[in-house]
């Protein structure tokens, strides 16, 4: 049979003949170095391999997390959409107070607490349909810590529709029984 006339099948039981014969004439040192050079070459072929299957899992692992996520958040969709048309029902839209009657109310509470060193913003706004949304920032100075509790507890019991985000107390430097207090507050006005 000539070359180009083998099969496939034949060519590789000659070319492995022709390997081992090679392999079998080599010194034992020759033989030694040529395992530790296909030893490495297959150890970082495999290292290759293994990474790559690693990150290729990993992926598959986090895209089969989120896609159970988004199905558990489509599944309760109706459900959320059911509980927000819910509680915008059980809100009396009659009762939200406008800016300028949000501020009016956390004005007269600060001046029935007595507070005499104070600064309160003109609230930043943020106007949507059917609801808009105003931040306060209030400063108080120099006032004492049973104060400061008592008007936190009547702004949050009486002004229902004021939300207090955020307190911040500091004793002052010079007499740490009078405190500098700021407060966040927000509104919530109708505005259809």
């Amino acid at each position: 049979m000539s070359g180009n006339s083998m099969t496939l099948k034949e060519r590789s039981r000659a070319s492995g003949a022709m390997i081992r014969n090679r392999f079998f004439h080599l010194t034992a040192r020759e033989k030694v170095l040529l395992l530790l050079v296909v030893g490495v070459v297959l150890y970082f072929w495999f290292t290759n391999q293994w990474e790559r299957h690693d990150r290729m899992f990993s992926r598959i692992s986090l895209l089969n997390h989120e896609g159970s996520r988004q199905a558990e958040v489509i599944s309760e969709g109706p459900s959320s959409i059911q509980e927000y048309e819910r509680a915008i029902s059980e809100v009396n839209f009659e009762e939200l107070p406008s800016r300028e009657e949000a501020n009016g109310f956390i004005d007269s509470l600060i001046r029935k607490y007595g507070f005499q060193n104070f600064t309160l913003s003109d609230p930043a706004s943020d106007y949507g349909a059917p609801l808009s949304f105003h931040t306060f920032r209030l400063d108080v100075r120099k006032a004492d810590f049973e104060t400061l509790i008592d008007f936190t507890h009547e702004l949050q019991s009486t002004l229902t529709y004021v939300t207090l985000l955020k307190t911040t107390i500091k004793a002052q430097a010079s007499d740490p029984s009078q405190l500098n207090a700021n407060f966040e507050l927000r509104s919530i006005e109708y505005t259809p």
